[in-house]
């Protein structure tokens, strides 16, 4: 039996705030005196940082510096002679704040990277106790003398097993590891007969340490670490179900969760898998787990037919007993209202392989939700562009031959019948893990519908697509390379808009009959065309007119369109393109001349009618865009400053003098270096042509020094009249006013810029972000 004194105090924690000095009576084995100068009187200084301690049975061991963090090796010698064996502690000190957390610990330890508990024991001569409980991904302070001259055992923490068959030795594990051997496997046999023991894998780290205090060759300086034998991670998107030869239950490994085989013996034991539904069928595969498996494979399944069996492959990854579950390819098609086929010269996941042909084809339903996933087979090269897929939709055509090697690649491929041609967007990307390339086909013209009601849209000779209240669907163009136009109605109206293109990004207000309109914005980007109808709201029309005028009719109309409307004088009218395809430019007329505006800008302009001046004023009151006409300059000249007069509400402004970042010795308390954006110091500027520009360095500094005696002068006799200040450099300034006289006469200023700054307003929101 090993002393008792000496197995308690496995771990010992104390936080020492440096401004305290005392005295600790940590366990009855254990004494510990700190001593350090107080903080609040000068600078502690490493000397002054100190930590001595004593374990019962051996000397005190004086003077720890706790200045820096890291682990120390400290050999203990003990009070009376004893044997030949050097026992050693660690002490730990880590850093918090202002404090130093001291961990006084014996030099072994171990980690547990199980889900599940284990129980960890001692073997001495024939007899075996247990000595504590290692909960599931923690570690374990093996006891001082346990550490130093027993043997360890590690088992489950289940009664339905056996320790291991072997003791833990730290000395054998370093020579398994200086012969090239990770590890070295383990196991637990079960009680009961004819069931597969508890697997486990153990090998050994070195604990790294700041400073060795005696020798440290004989030490248990080290972590040995506890480790599943095999870690399967299922990275499909479909449940897999696995049992392992020798056991009884099936397991299931949720796609993307993993799972730890603890009754794995590699090279023997055989791992049967199961995907219970995956296109309609049941597939099944089986694999001994070995060593020798190589970093990248491919796996075989089999699929229960009427007329058969369908053979697949799918691929892992192994790497430090951990093996990836994965498919090298995943087509993921969304949005589709035809069934779409894949062919090309690859195995596609999952899919039956046709006898005497290269071509493999596998159906994708318009209702089929889970993705196709594919590998490329090992016998054909994975040269970049040599493998390639064809796609078809329906009763189509094949599509062009396009690879899968490039990823962040986009594009579109066409697949033509008699009738139409269906365009899909490509999109291939790279998954999280990097292992599964994943391909997404999307209609190129979707339409989304944001309002309130369903809708229906067509082409002038094509077919109609019902789409529901916030719904998508994909839209197949007849004729888009010659109109590329579009219509809408709601789902059992009468009034259909007028067309309007979905060939190139816009936003347009549409009627639909009186006093009922709809939104419809077009967005474009490199994988897909996307038109999206909102409800038309107040403030959403593309222009109100209003006539301000005593008896002057305003007419009007879209260029290009010879349908004229005519404002009368005090009436106000909504308007929106006349015709939504044409050119978006609004002609007005006034005695007979007209005028152009685009409606983008604002602006303001003079007109005459019956010798009468009469103001125009464009302007946006919110979101609406205003056309107004009146007799009155003061009204035009208001609506023109509406934005600008427009109160601010609300206004953040954020602003940094300066950022840094500094290196320091912890030794020496000294700085190494230092790197920091700090703020740009006093500015001086001049204003030419309503601009500020800056002064040159001499100009600055001439100035710079002639306000500061201005400023005494000024705080000395605050009733002295103004004057002008020669400078160097030619420079004449008055600085009350903030003119500069000569060489030129201009407006001048002093300022500065901060290392960060950031402001935003509102109504009208405005952000601005700046760094010197």
């Amino acid at each position: 039996m090993y002393n008792r004194c000496l197995q308690i105090p496995r771990v010992v924690e104390s936080i020492w705030n440096q401004s305290e000095s005392s005295a600790l009576e940590i366990l009855p084995a254990l004494k510990a005196s700190i001593k350090g100068t107080n903080q609040a009187t000068q600078t502690t200084a490493s000397q002054d940082m100190k930590l001595a301690f004593q374990l019962e049975g051996y000397q005190e061991i004086t003077d720890v510096n706790l200045v820096q963090a890291g682990c120390i090796l400290y050999n203990l010698k003990p009070t009376k002679k004893s044997g030949d064996v050097v026992f050693s502690v660690v002490i730990d000190v880590q850093a918090q704040l202002d404090a130093r957390k001291v961990i006084i610990r014996s030099p072994m330890r171990i980690i547990n990277h199980f889900h599940c508990p284990l129980q960890v024991f001692t073997k001495a001569s024939n007899w075996v106790e247990k000595i504590g409980d290692l909960p599931a991904d923690s570690e374990f302070v093996v006891p001082l003398e346990v550490a130093h001259t027993s043997e360890l055992l590690v088992g489950p923490n289940d009664e339905g097993y056996h320790t291991c068959d072997k003791s833990i030795q730290w000395r054998t594990l370093i020579s398994e590891k200086k012969e090239g051997k990770k590890s070295v496997t383990f196991s637990c046999p079960k009680k009961e007969e004819g069931h597969t023991p508890f697997f486990f894998n153990a090998h050994c780290r070195t604990q790294s340490l700041r400073y060795v205090k005696g020798s440290s060759l004989e030490a248990p300086k080290y972590d040995i670490h506890i480790n599943p034998v095999v870690t399967l991670k299922n990275l499909l998107s479909v449940p897999v179900f696995y049992t392992l030869q020798g056991t009884e239950h099936e397991f299931e490994i949720k796609s993307t969760e993993s799972t730890q085989m603890t009754n794995v013996d590699i090279g023997k034991t055989m791992m049967f898998m199961r995907i219970p539904d995956y296109n309609g069928l049941e597939w099944k595969g089986e694999m001994t787990l070995r060593t020798t498996l190589k970093e990248y494979s491919q796996w075989g399944f089999r699929g229960t037919m009427e007329n058969g069996w369908k053979l697949v492959s799918g691929s892992i990854t192994s790497r430090d007993s951990k093996i990836w579950l994965y498919s090298p390819l995943t087509g993921l098609l969304t949005k589709q209202d035809y069934h779409c086929h894949t062919r090309g010269l690859v195995f596609v996941f999952f899919l039956s392989l046709h006898q005497g042909t290269s071509d493999e084809v596998f159906e994708h339903p318009a209702e089929k939700q889970e993705p196709i996933m594919f590998a490329y087979p090992t016998s054909k090269s994975i040269a970049p562009g040599k493998n390639k897929i064809q796609v078809k939709c329906s009763d189509s055509q094949w599509s062009d031959k396009f690879s899968l090697d490039a990823v962040g690649s986009t594009g579109f491929i066409s697949c033509k019948t008699k009738e139409k041609e269906f365009e899909l967007g490509v999109q291939i990307q790279l998954s999280y893990l990097s292992y599964t390339k994943m391909v997404l086909l999307t209609p190129r013209y979707l339409v989304v519908n944001e309002t309130d009601g369903d809708i229906c849209v067509s082409e002038p000779h094509g077919q109609t697509y019902d789409v529901e209240q916030h719904g998508c669907k994909p839209f197949w163009p007849i004729d888009k390379k010659d109109l590329s136009e579009m219509f809408v109605k709601k789902k059992g109206g009468k009034d259909v808009s007028l067309p309007f293109t979905y060939g190139k990004p816009h936003t347009t207000v549409l009627r639909l009959g009186e006093g009922s309109g709809i939104i419809v914005e077009v967005q474009i980007t490199e994988a897909a065309t996307v038109v999206a109808f909102r409800n038309f709201l107040g403030g959403n029309f593309t222009l109100q007119i209003i006539n301000d005028t005593d008896d002057m009719p305003v007419t009007f109309h879209q260029q290009g369109v010879k349908d004229e409307l005519k404002l009368a004088p005090r009436k106000a009218q909504l308007y929106t393109w006349q015709q939504p395809m044409g050119n978006r430019k609004l002609v007005w007329k006034v005695d007979e001349k007209e005028n152009t505006n685009n409606l983008i800008k604002d602006g303001i302009g003079e007109i005459k009618f019956n010798s009468t001046p009469v103001y125009w004023v464009s302007f946006l009151d919110g979101t609406q865009r205003l056309l107004l006409f009146t007799e009155d300059i003061a009204k035009a000249t208001k609506a023109q400053q509406a934005a600008e007069l427009e109160q601010v509400d609300q206004e953040v402004i954020l602003s940094l003098p300066g950022i840094g970042l500094s290196l320091v010795n912890n030794f020496t308390r000294k700085e190494i270096s230092y790197i920091g954006i700090t703020s740009s110091g006093i500015i001086w500027q001049n204003k030419i042509r309503r601009r500020w520009k800056d002064l040159n360095i001499k100009e600055m500094k001439a100035l710079e020094d002639g306000y500061q005696k201005h400023r005494v002068e000024v705080a000395n006799n605050k009733d002295a009249p103004p004057k002008n200040v020669k400078l160097e450099h030619h420079l004449e300034v008055d600085f009350t006013s903030m003119v500069m006289v000569k060489p030129n006469k201009r407006s001048m200023q002093r300022t500065y810029q901060t290392a960060f700054g950031y402001s935003s307003e509102s109504p009208l929101i405005s952000f601005s972000f700046t760094l010197s």
